[in-house]
């Protein structure tokens, strides 16, 4: 894979994920794991691999397809990588997997024992 000479050789079409809806609160539902936001943005458009993509970041090509196929998590470290290989921030890429993380957890709520320890005033 080539390093794009400019900002402007990198042609991403504008792309949808998911529909991304929120309630008044401002929490988002259903957004994309990492891994779809990295396959949705960079591999298909560009026509990158995995390996590319895993090498550029220096890490194995397991962890990162473990990513891409919504089977591993972006840690801090890999956030760092993200953003030297692919642009962004390091806290938008974790931004990105704490919000699907908690939008999870949030569709069992009602699993938990976990109750207020101090009733509404």
């Amino acid at each position: 894979m080539q390093q794009a000479r400019a900002i402007d050789d990198l042609r991403i079409p504008t792309l949808r994920l998911h529909e991304l809806k929120g309630d008044r609160t401002g929490t988002m539902y259903n957004p994309p794991h990492p891994g779809e936001i990295i396959k949705g943005l960079w591999l298909d458009p560009l026509g990158a691999s995995i390996t590319d993509v895993a090498q550029a970041m220096g890490v194995s090509r397991t962890t990162l397809s473990k990513i891409v196929n919504g089977k591993g998590r972006v840690t801090p470290e890999i956030a760092l990588r993200l953003s030297v290989a692919l642009g962004g921030s390091a806290e938008s890429w974790l931004g990105h997997q704490a919000a699907y993380d908690l939008w999870e957890i949030e569709q069992h709520r009602d699993d938990r024992r976990a109750v207020p320890l101090f009733a509404p005033a």
